[in-house]
C-alpha cells in the first residue's frame, strides 16, 4: 500500500478491521470472507506526525509496524 497516511480515516478503520478480524464482506454481499494477507505499507510522511494531526490511525500503525526502515530523501545533487 502506497501513501498508507492519505487514506480516508473511515477507510484506514475498515482496514483495521480486516487485519484484526482476519474477515471481510464485500459491498452489497452476504458472505463473509476470511483474509490472510500480509500487509507492506509506504507514506512519504512523519508517521509520528500523521498520528498527531490526526491522518493515520494509532491502532492502525501499531498492528502493521512490524518492522520500520526509514529511507533519507533521494536528491539529485548537482556536480
Amino acid at each position: 500500500m502506497d501513501e498508507l497516511a492519505e487514506m480516508p480515516v473511515d477507510t484506514q478503520s475498515k482496514l483495521l478491521r480486516v487485519l484484526h478480524e482476519k474477515e471481510y464482506r464485500p459491498v452489497g454481499g452476504r458472505t463473509s470472507y476470511q483474509a490472510d494477507c500480509r500487509v507492506i505499507a509506504a507514506t512519504n510522511r512523519s508517521v509520528e506526525e500523521a498520528i498527531k494531526e490526526g491522518k493515520l490511525r494509532q491502532e492502525l500503525y501499531y498492528r502493521i509496524s512490524t518492522i520500520s526502515v526509514s529511507l533519507p530523501p533521494l536528491k539529485m545533487t548537482l556536480i
